[in-house]
């Protein structure tokens, strides 16, 4: 009897255990951040599926808004035809019945081949192949990540401390607080303490929650119910309609700036006639890759003066002002694209559209770390016989070195004064299109990426395609294009032409 009563307990505690697991795999719900309106999240096995909200019908791997009424409400798996009639959707299944070449339905209604394999040993999470049929291979599979048998997978994530190391110690795809093992546990205390679910904090350009989305790139902002602008766009309509200023930039989804409208260049607050002829008559209605390469064939091949040239004429024009601290006296010149990643080559070294004027001491704190907005400055430094190598909060000026969420594990940014914010990514976007072909070897901003790629990454594009709205060509950043063009014979398009940005998705 004792023996039966103990069988029991071990049958009763495995179906308990499974059921756990079950429920663990929704909980927290991953398809929140999954595609729109398919949120309802149903366990399988050691995984899950993400299925259709209700009033929505699957249309591919989308969801749509369903146009029928069915009473009562279909399944997840079934969707409601013409005549109101529940009714399988395809590739989902009720019953073995309904499948072919020898599928079977699982829990979740789908057609899958069956298999009697596992995904939870340290040979099948590392074998890269998705033993269980979940559509999870190896360490993307719970059924390993989840499971402490299994040792190739990592540690998990669900400390202060290894969430803010900088390491994907689960080996599932998310580090730190970009994992919901921490960003959704209440133990954990280093992914921000505050939600970015609020109208004020999805637009004021901070990580609040530290999971590496600001404001409306965050999906509790542009899905949550409290904020309801991040689908808004300021130019539409356009309310930029000042004399031959009707170019309108969106800065957020709150504000606009109105620029000069196409042909015309700024002088003071107004907008006159271009001096520049016709150079980009035929562009069209180009777009992306086109368009890059009808600018490309426009500037390319512009007469380069050697770096001390080039720099002696900069110095000139700049007046010995930093641009990144406007303070005076500056001596230094700063390659707005850093040296280091072309190698100090020419044409690049001399090219004055991407120089400008700086301090020693603002140059080397920037050195070559990417553009962005600060939001912490004082986190300890670990080179203090370096200097440079540490957060600076400018001097007293409006630039500063620090990081980009309030955790000091982020990688470094650098952040110079708003009334050149325009001007430097306006000379970025210039140096992405004349220099595409070259080895320019961009390192991509907090490891987000692949190293060694010849465009702008993704995180410091976001923020210059801002500052490029937010702070529009004046009439001194085209005096300047203007001296540059009558020494190298090619002019900056985005300073011209500041409308070319919006048709450009990628860097």
């Amino acid at each position: 009897m004792k023996v039966l009563f103990s069988l029991f307990l071990l049958i009763f505690a495995i179906g308990c255990s499974e059921d756990s697991k079950k429920t663990e795999s929704c909980d927290p719900n991953p398809c929140l951040n999954s595609i729109p309106h398919k949120t309802v999240c149903v366990p399988e096995g050691d995984s899950f599926v993400c299925n259709c909200d209700s009033g929505y019908v699957a249309n591919g791997i989308s969801c749509v808004e369903s146009t029928t009424t069915c009473e009562p409400a279909c399944s997840s798996w079934q969707t409601c035809n013409s005549e109101n009639v529940c009714e399988l959707t395809s590739g989902r299944c009720e019953s073995n019945s309904d499948c072919t070449d020898g599928k079977i339905c699982n829990s979740s209604h789908n057609c899958v081949t069956e298999s009697t394999d596992a995904e939870n040993s340290d040979a099948t999470c590392s074998d890269g192949i998705d033993n269980d049929n979940n559509g999870h291979t190896d360490c993307e599979d719970w059924g390993c990540t989840r499971n402490s048998a299994v040792t190739v997978c990592g540690d998990q994530e669900n400390t202060d401390q290894k969430c803010s190391d900088g390491i994907d110690n689960d080996n599932n795809g998310f580090k730190d607080c970009a994992d919901f093992s921490c960003s959704k546990n209440s133990a954990i205390t280093v992914c921000g303490s505050e939600a970015e679910d609020t109208p004020e904090k999805c637009n004021d350009y901070i990580d609040n929650d530290n999971n590496g989305f600001v404001d409306c790139e965050d999906y509790a902002c542009s899905r949550g119910t409290t904020v309801t602008f991040c689908a808004n766009n300021p130019c539409e309509p356009n309310p930029c309609t000042a004399t031959n200023k009707t170019s309108c930039g969106v800065v957020d989804p709150l504000t606009y700036k109105c620029y000069c409208s196409e042909g015309y260049i700024p002088q003071g607050t107004s907008c006159v006639a271009a001096t520049y002829g016709n150079i980009y008559d035929n562009l069209g209605d180009s777009r992306d890759a086109e368009l890059i390469e009808k600018l490309y064939n426009i500037i390319k091949d512009h007469n380069a003066l050697g770096y001390d040239s080039a720099k002696d004429k900069i110095f000139d024009f700049d007046n010995n002002i930093c641009a990144y601290t406007s303070q005076s006296g500056a001596s230094s010149c700063e390659h707005a694209w850093p040296q280091s990643y072309f190698g100090e080559s020419s044409p690049m070294k001399s090219d004055m559209h991407h120089l400008f004027t700086t301090t020693n001491q603002a140059n080397s704190r920037r050195g070559n770390v990417h553009f962005g907005e600060v939001v912490k400055t004082d986190c300890p430094c670990t080179t203090p016989e370096e200097p440079w190598y540490c957060d600076w909060d400018g001097a007293g000026t409006a630039a500063k070195k620090g990081k980009p969420s309030s955790r000091c594990t982020d990688y470094s940014i650098f952040e110079p004064q708003d009334s050149k914010k325009g001007d430097i990514a306006r000379a970025l976007f210039y140096f992405a299109v004349r220099y595409k072909d070259e080895s320019i070897n961009q390192s991509q901003a907090g490891g987000t990426g692949p190293d060694n790629i010849n465009h702008i990454p993704l995180y410091e594009e976001r923020v210059l395609r801002r500052w490029h709205a937010m702070d529009p060509v004046d009439d001194v950043e085209m005096r300047r294009n203007n001296m540059v063009d009558g020494y190298q014979h090619n002019r900056n398009p985005f300073v011209d032409r500041p409308d070319l940005v919006e048709r450009i998705t990628d860097f």
